[in-house]
């Protein structure tokens, strides 16, 4: 028998005793068997013993000795790696230096921590620098947002495109995660370009500034984004949900035109539509061809059939058609809509509006 193996013997059979000992005790044994991963050189066997040992002691011995541990081995080059691996897999706590630092874990390993591990183990790998391709991927499978936004927010990540065009969908709505990605170097244009549509004005800015894009290509997207939103199906679930948030506010007096634009400025291009089809008593799915596609003249009417101040006319075709909608309008047209947007009363305009709609 060898030497580490009646020292292993010795230490298992310590294991059970241990339950029984002092705190002191047990984090000197602790203590002993880490060494032994370190300096002992044992066979694959013995280090699957070790790897038992230190697991069942794991639960025995408080969480700042086993953090301690962890710091200590995260930045060793040369740390026993089934340790290493031990040390990733327990309470975020401890896992939290080892998965951000240490060199030893293999893009395997990582990948499997997203498989077997928590949430919080799943954000903290994603702050992990330089990780590689499959591990982006797989902590974008996850779907989880704040997962997400850390992966986008991690400039030294390698992010493959696939991945990067799930994630820019999912920033579609939520902002946090859209701003982290339209941050992010080395962004395909393609992919600026597709959530230019649903970005704030500050990030439309800066996609314009940092991305060779052409406006008139960017326009053109928002366009092309806007009518996919306004024609959204009415059984989709995010759908549902605004459409019981809109009859909550129309049953508490709070849906009104100022709600709608402040919707609008925040790019909730859904709720706008679904909002505005509530107070103008039309259905959602023809308010959605009056805002996409409708003579301006008519969109004109529907604006002031529910109140909204003639001003606001212009910035709602610019959200909704894109910086240019009206530029090419010529001048009998600009007379109609300012013969439309001068209606003082919101019911004379809802008359005007429903003979142009049955016209």
């Amino acid at each position: 028998m060898s030497a580490m193996t009646q020292n292993l013997a010795q230490v298992r059979s310590l294991v059970d005793l241990a339950r029984h000992h002092a705190p002191e005790e047990r984090a000197e044994l602790f203590g002993r068997v880490a060494e032994l991963f370190q300096n002992a050189s044992p066979t694959s066997n013995e280090r699957a013993l070790l790897v038992e040992i230190m697991r069942a002691l794991s639960a025995q011995v408080d969480i700042a000795l086993r953090l301690e541990l962890a710091i200590r081995l995260a930045d060793h080059p040369n740390a026993d790696h089934d340790l290493i691996l031990l040390l990733a897999h327990d309470k975020i706590e401890v896992a939290t230096p080892v998965i951000l630092k240490s060199l030893v874990l293999t893009e395997t390993d990582l990948v499997e921590i997203v498989r077997e591990c928590s949430v919080e183990h799943w954000t903290t790998l994603a702050r992990r620098p330089e990780i590689p391709e499959p591990v982006s991927e797989a902590l974008a499978n996850t779907d989880v947002p704040d997962v997400l936004r850390a992966l986008a927010g991690n400039a030294t990540a390698r992010i493959g495109t696939p991945t990067l065009e799930r994630m820019a969908e999912a920033a579609r709505e939520d902002k946090r995660l859209l701003t982290n990605l339209v941050t992010r170097n080395q962004l395909p244009p393609a992919i600026a370009m597709r959530m230019y549509a649903w970005a704030s004005s500050a990030l439309r800015k800066h996609i314009v500034e940092n991305f060779k894009i052409d406006p008139k290509l960017l326009d053109q997207e928002l366009a092309h984004a806007v009518s996919s939103e306004l024609s959204r199906d009415l059984n989709d679930p995010h759908t549902q949900r605004l459409q019981e948030l809109i009859d909550k506010l129309r049953g508490s007096g709070q849906l009104k035109a100022g709600f709608l634009l402040k919707a609008l400025r925040e790019d909730q291009i859904d709720l706008f539509r679904l909002a505005f089809a509530r107070l103008a008593d039309i259905e959602p799915v023809r308010m959605s061809k009056i805002l996409a596609e409708s003579e301006l003249r008519i969109v004109a009417l529907a604006v002031r059939a529910i109140g909204i101040d003639r001003s606001a006319f212009a910035t709602i075709v610019q959200k909704l058609r894109g910086e240019e909608a009206l530029e090419g309008t010529s001048e009998e047209q600009r007379h109609a809509i300012a013969e439309a947007l001068a209606i003082p009363s919101p019911d004379a305009a809802r008359v005007r509006l429903e003979a142009a709609l049955g016209a």
